[in-house]
C-alpha cells in the first residue's frame, strides 16, 4: 500500500480552503478509506496549530473559523491516532495525547 508523507502545509489546507484543498480532500479521503496510509511527524501537530492561530491573528481567519477548523484537527487527529489506515509511531501518539490534556492521554493509551 502507498505511504505518504503530508507536512505542515498539506495538513493545513485540509482545515483552511485555499488553493490545493480539493486534492488534500481527496487524498484524506482515500486513508479513510484505507486506500493508502497516511504519515506525520510529532513537528506537524504544533507546526499545523501554529500556522492555524497565525492565520487568526493576521485577520485571514475569523474566531468562529479557527475554532471550528481547530476543532476539525483535533477530531482528526485522534482518529489518526486510532486508525490503521495511518502510519504512526508511538512518539507521535504519545506527544499528541500530551497536547490534548491529561484526561485525552488516558483514553488514547487505551485506545
Amino acid at each position: 500500500m502507498l505511504k505518504l508523507y503530508v507536512d505542515s502545509s498539506v495538513i493545513v489546507k485540509r482545515y483552511i480552503i485555499e488553493a490545493g484543498t480539493e486534492l488534500i480532500d481527496e487524498i484524506f479521503d482515500k486513508a479513510e478509506e484505507s486506500r493508502l496510509n497516511l504519515s506525520l511527524s510529532t513537528w506537524n501537530i504544533g507546526e499545523t496549530l501554529g500556522a492555524l492561530d497565525e492565520k487568526r491573528r493576521r485577520g485571514r481567519l475569523s474566531e468562529k473559523d479557527f475554532s471550528e477548523s481547530l476543532r476539525k484537527f483535533v477530531e482528526e487527529l485522534f482518529e489518526f491516532l486510532k486508525t490503521e489506515s495511518h502510519q504512526r509511531t508511538p512518539r507521535v501518539s504519545i506527544n499528541a495525547c500530551r497536547l490534548m490534556g491529561a484526561d485525552t492521554h488516558s483514553a488514547c493509551l487505551r485506545s
